[in-house]
């Protein structure tokens, strides 16, 4: 038996009714759809799709990690910023690990890289997202300028979150911090011939300034 509303009355039809036939063919297909992915998406996440929208773009990035496929470039990129959008830290830090275990070696995989430290770093694991981070750059073969570049940037905010976050703030994870700043700037500006980047940087800057 299935329950109908209509206005103020309810109904209650078997599935062959006429009524509810017309009811469920009057549904939009794509709606349909979007809910079952809602539902089917449920229980990875933590709390409600800031754009349920999103939704069927994250489900495909689940089930690929669990079905061991590796999408390819573009459609990690578009997976992973559904993610980030919908601030899922901890759902993207799962499936990034999986990107980076199924992407073959010797491959450059620096999206999944830069991805996995931006989704543990947000989770609130920041140790693990420098461990992520650090062991991209010893990976070979090495990054382009422009993608050491930005893990190094990765690195030197997450000094700075370990060292704002220590009971005791540690000097050396600052000093850590600037120097990585520093080599990520001049990286950067190799990457773009020698043009002046330091609005790039100017906030990673000015955050480092302000612990003296």
């Amino acid at each position: 038996m299935t329950f109908a509303l209509a206005a103020d009355a309810t109904f209650v039809a078997p599935e062959e009714h006429a009524l509810i036939i017309a009811v469920t063919e009057a549904v939009d297909p794509r709606e349909h759809a979007l809910e079952q992915a809602l539902q089917s998406l449920r229980p990875y996440l933590r709390g409600d799709l800031l754009n349920e929208m999103d939704a069927p773009l994250i489900l495909e990035a689940v089930r690929h990690a669990a079905a061991g496929r590796l999408p390819d470039r573009t459609t990690r990129a578009r997976q992973a910023s559904a993610i980030k959008v919908n601030h899922q830290w901890r759902l993207g830090a799962s499936v990034a690990q999986g990107w980076l275990k199924l992407a073959p070696e010797g491959q450059p995989a620096f999206d999944i890289d830069m991805d996995l430290g931006v989704f543990l770093r947000h989770a609130g694991e920041p140790k693990a997202a420098l461990a992520a981070i650090q062991e991209a750059l010893k990976r070979q073969p090495p990054p382009s300028l422009r993608e050491e570049s930005i893990l190094r940037t990765q690195c030197a905010a997450l000094f700075a979150d370990l060292f704002e976050r220590g009971k005791q703030r540690d000097p050396d994870l600052l000093s850590r911090a600037w120097r990585e700043a520093y080599r990520a700037r001049d990286l950067a500006m190799g990457a773009a011939g020698g043009r002046d980047v330091h609005d790039e940087f100017s906030t990673l800057f000015a955050r480092l300034g302000a612990f003296g």
